[in-house]
């Protein structure tokens, strides 16, 4: 999937706007949406298609790398190497 390409639904109202956004980007990433190595579209691309903020951009992307979904080089998120295992683990 290229960054162009990537769209994400509206988050609604929630008593977690953090945990929503965790687990449609998770979705996405399990569901092969993205291939191992690749970026991630940035944090501003994410709040615009999400309606979210950045602070629920960051604790979202934050809880996908604790899981091991996703890892971060120099500012930008990529799908992890060890992602599969994680998934095949759940």
């Amino acid at each position: 999937m290229s960054i162009q390409s990537f769209n994400l639904n509206k988050m609604k109202k929630s008593n977690s706007l953090t945990n929503d956004l965790a687990e449609s980007l998770r979705n996405k990433i399990i569901s092969g949406d993205f291939k191992v190595g690749e970026k991630l579209p940035s944090s501003k691309r994410i709040e615009a298609l999400a309606g979210v903020s950045r602070s629920v951009v960051r604790e979202s992307i934050a809880q996908l790398k604790a899981e091991g979904l996703v890892e971060s080089h120099k500012g930008s998120v990529f799908l992890s190497q060890k992602h599969r295992k994680v998934v095949l683990s759940k």
